[in-house]
């Protein structure tokens, strides 16, 4: 009985300092260019958003409970230009009435929220490599935008197209390398691969609804400063 106790003892003085010694807690603030990908940067009309490279904010809180795996939440907000030139050449190719297309344009824009699962693994005293799986929740924005076209007969001079919104699922896949500069001070970089159905609901003149079903596939590549707690 006694020597139960004694081994008792030893293995609750053991599990406190052993948690202490393998969690981690730690902070990121990175910047990254999103390219968009498949559809979402497609120059065309039948379900191509003419979206080009952007750039995002990144905040990520990570918190390893165990020697190689943590949890991370993170929000991340994304401005994403349209390629408004492509956008009416394809417009004026589509419709044999339209002469001439101008189109200003506001980007894209939207921001997640998500969480995800990291492995670690130690390649050095210094150098870290992780991946990461996740999900989260977007809401995304298309852009405002002012057409001014010459039509071969009649047709409008100025036309506006305003934004919609939508709030989707959306998931993502992705890798860090980190390394170590000072004590609780590092450099990391990554890429993630984010994913999202996003459905948009225009208001038509004269009445009535146009509703676009877009893909969001976006590759981020970032760096940033990791600080440790």
């Amino acid at each position: 009985m006694i020597k139960k106790l004694v081994v008792l003892f030893f293995v609750l003085i053991a599990i406190p300092s052993f948690a202490q010694k393998e969690k981690d807690l730690f902070i990121d603030l990175k910047g990254a260019l999103a390219l968009p990908l498949g559809d979402f940067a497609a120059r065309d009309l039948e379900g191509g958003s003419f979206a080009t490279s952007g750039i995002v904010g990144k905040l990520d809180i990570t918190w390893f409970t165990f020697e190689n795996w943590g949890v991370r939440a993170g929000f991340s907000g994304a401005i994403i230009p349209v390629k408004a030139d492509a956008l009416a050449t394809a417009k004026v190719a589509n419709d044999p009435f339209l002469q001439d297309l101008i189109i200003r344009s506001d980007p894209y824009t939207y921001m997640y929220f998500n969480a995800s699962v990291l492995y670690r693994r130690h390649l050095s005293e210094k150098w870290k490599l992780y991946g990461l799986i996740g999900t989260g929740m977007m809401y995304m924005e298309t852009p405002y935008q002012l057409h001014k076209s010459k039509y071969f007969m009649t047709g409008p001079d100025y036309f506006e197209i305003t934004a919609a919104g939508d709030y989707a699922l959306m998931c993502h896949l992705g890798a860090e390398i980190e390394y170590e500069i000072v004590d609780k001070w590092s450099v990391v970089g990554g890429i993630n691969l984010n994913y999202a159905n996003a459905t948009f609901t225009f208001d038509l003149t004269g009445g009535g609804q146009r509703i676009d079903k877009r893909k969001v596939f976006t590759v981020e590549s970032s760096l940033g400063i990791r600080l440790y707690f």
